[in-house]
């Protein structure tokens, strides 16, 4: 039996809308295939794909949820009194995150958005976790997790480097010819349509990035192994922003106290209420 590699690549928010309007993209490969996502976003959706479970069988789905009682981010409270015209802003936000993240002892993905301080004690967060290694999920087994049981080489993306560093390490990989599968994480397809919607050019630029890097991954890949496999796959689309609607003044107008009637999350794509 000859040497195989399975080549898995995971493209941030590259969902089927995204394609349908570029057939030309890894036209050579095959017909991209619409599949329904989980309700949520990332948060929810990547743990589902690396496990194959639902957010109900793998405890992941919004970032945040209500745990009062067994919130990490009781000694957090005095945040609260810091001036919201500083603490308030992206860039700050960001780093104070990954300095509770590095007190904690947090190795997944943490960021605390726009969470207000004075309500931040009455949650906890789900990732606290490295997902993309053995044992990240909060509840069962993932890919990774099977992989080391199984003895199978493989390389994996660390999700804290830039694209071009992680695409150099599985080249370097696959040149050695000594794994078997690989993952290969991408996000910057999701921050740029984010910017600019995913009608723009510059979202063809960046597939036309992306179809250059595969054709070259599988060049190098069939020079070193008998068979190589491929499958390009993503976690959701990307919609349009075409009108505003503050929510959560609506909420806050029907009377009910929060943190006494009511708790809420206010996501990406849904709203998450305990009453």
């Amino acid at each position: 039996m000859g040497k195989r590699l399975s080549i898995a690549m995971f493209v941030d928010a590259c969902g089927y809308e995204v394609l349908r309007t570029r057939p030309w993209f890894l036209e050579e490969i095959s017909t991209p295939k619409q599949v329904t996502s989980l309700f949520g976003y990332s948060s929810a959706c990547v743990p589902a794909i690396l496990t194959g479970r639902r957010p109900n069988e793998n405890d992941h789905w919004s970032a945040f949820f209500y745990a009062p009682e067994s919130s990490p981010f009781k000694s957090l409270e005095n945040l609260r009194f810091l001036p919201s015209s500083i603490f308030d802003r992206g860039r700050v936000r960001a780093m104070l995150s990954k300095g509770i993240a590095k007190a904690y002892g947090y190795t997944g993905y943490f960021q605390i958005y726009n969470v207000p301080f004075d309500v931040l004690p009455s949650f906890d967060y789900a990732e606290k976790k490295d997902i993309f290694k053995p044992g990240g999920i909060n509840r069962g087994p993932s890919i990774f997790d099977d992989l080391a049981e199984a003895g199978v080489p493989h390389h994996v993306s660390n999700w804290r480097l830039s694209e071009k560093e992680n695409v150099e390490s599985l080249r370097a990989a696959v040149t050695d010819g000594n794994i078997e599968f690989a993952f290969l994480y991408t996000a910057s397809l999701d921050s740029l349509m984010h910017d600019v919607t995913k009608e723009s050019p510059k979202v063809d630029e960046k597939l036309q990035e992306y179809q250059a890097v595969v054709r070259d991954l599988l060049r190098l890949a069939e020079s070193r192994y008998d068979e190589v496999r491929f499958a390009l796959f993503s976690d959701h689309g990307m919609a349009t922003v075409e009108k505003v609607v503050d929510l959560i003044p609506k909420v806050e107008g029907t009377g009910l106290t929060f943190g006494k009637e009511y708790a809420a999350v206010y996501d990406s794509t849904m709203m998450r209420f305990w009453f």
